[in-house]
């Protein structure tokens, strides 16, 4: 009863907090063990999915999938009762094991169903957060903006219904209000403040732990503006407080790869921008480390780093082969934010070469591309710029 007292506890820690990690490696391992002396117990498929997880960031690609395929095969040997942890064993599985070797289109069905498990638990707070976690993984694959938006109207009503914790709420205003800055023609895109919420006011209304992981979240979606509205200014501010959560050991791995994906486009883009040598060299070195971290994932075959690894590195050494590249490698996993994105910087490399012919191509596709996303703001940014 400890065990499994203990490893459920931990299971909602070690996702984030980097002291809860090794102890929740201990708690895992000693209810496998007991598992192995004593049989199987309502607590053993969480811990092989806890160690499937910490497999998994340790590098261990391969056992960690297989580590997480026993889990969910013992869950569904196990009764579902109120209260019980399908939700939370799948939500591993996908989260934190699957995302790594599948695509990530390819999870959002998967993300659907633990919601439903969740729900059918009667923990209608935890299918929230999983909602939350269902949008990330949306706006990692560059799919309708307009369906997100649709989707994040509902879960809010969803949120105050169930009475979830205010900065559950605030996560989700901060996604919303997100989406809203990317399709609407907003005077300043980059600042979190509209219609949903003002972001100056939410963190005044938190403190501790709440508000870092508020201050995390609202500048990693900043950031990401900051990218798709070419903010440089604001980029550079962004980057300092983000260089402190470069790391690859997130829970849920969307989220990880979603703040370093943005990480190493905003860097490189900042060191063609930044004046003096030493701040080139500074940005050009956190560049460098989420290539690194992108191309270690790529070589235990994850198919959502590849393109990540192809816009990066054209980011870094611009060419029209590289941009080329990018863009096909983006293309084929239907990534049409970042084909966007990388049609854009291709045009603004010509534009620098006056070689107006290739920047009205690519410029072009861009704006087509920017389009189809739902990302109307940024359509008519670009076509004033152009």
């Amino acid at each position: 009863r400890i065990q499994t007292l203990l490893v459920n506890h931990l299971a909602v820690y070690a996702s984030y907090s980097p002291t809860y990690k090794p102890i929740s490696w201990f708690a895992s391992a000693r209810a496998l063990k007991s598992a192995c002396k004593h049989g199987i117990s309502p607590v053993t498929n969480l811990a092989v999915v806890q160690m499937a997880a910490h497999l998994r960031v340790e590098g261990h690609y391969k056992e960690a999938s297989e580590y997480a395929e026993v889990s969910l095969l013992l869950t569904e040997r196990l009764p579902q009762t109120l209260g019980s942890d399908h939700g939370q064993v799948r939500m591993f599985a996908c989260g934190s094991v699957f995302s790594a070797v599948r695509s990530f289109n390819n999870c959002l069905n998967e993300l659907l169903d633990c919601r439903a498990d969740f729900l059918r638990a009667g923990l209608a707070k935890e299918s929230i957060g999983l909602a939350i976690g269902y949008t990330i993984t949306y706006l990692c694959v560059g799919l309708s903006l307009a369906a997100a938006k649709s989707d994040m109207e509902e879960h809010t009503v969803d949120a105050v219904h169930y009475g979830c914790p205010y900065t559950v709420k605030q996560k989700m205003m901060i996604l919303h209000q997100t989406i809203l800055n990317l399709m609407n023609d907003v005077e300043k895109p980059t600042l979190l403040s509209g219609e949903v919420m003002d972001q100056d006011d939410e963190l005044e209304k938190v403190e501790g732990l709440g508000a870092q992981r508020i201050r995390l979240d609202m500048n990693t979606y900043r950031l990401m503006l900051c990218c798709v509205f070419c903010d440089w200014e604001t980029a550079a501010y962004l980057i300092v407080y983000l260089e402190e959560n470069m790391d690859d050991t997130d829970g849920f791995l969307m989220r990880s790869h979603f703040r370093r994906c943005y990480l190493g486009l905003a860097a490189f883009a900042l060191s063609r921008e930044a004046n003096f040598s030493k701040q080139r060299k500074k940005y050009r070195a956190v560049g460098k480390e989420m290539l690194k971290s992108f191309t270690k994932e790529m070589k235990h075959r994850s198919v959502n780093a590849y393109p990540i690894v192809a816009m990066l590195e054209a980011e870094q050494l611009p060419s029209k082969q590289r941009y080329n590249k990018a863009i096909k490698a983006c293309a084929r996993l239907g990534l049409v934010h970042h084909e966007a994105y990388m049609c854009e910087r291709a045009a603004e490399m010509f534009l620098a070469e006056r070689d107006t012919e290739w920047c009205k191509h690519y410029i072009s596709e861009a704006i087509m591309l920017y389009g189809e996303w739902g990302a109307t703001g940024k359509v008519k940014q670009l076509h004033k710029d152009y």
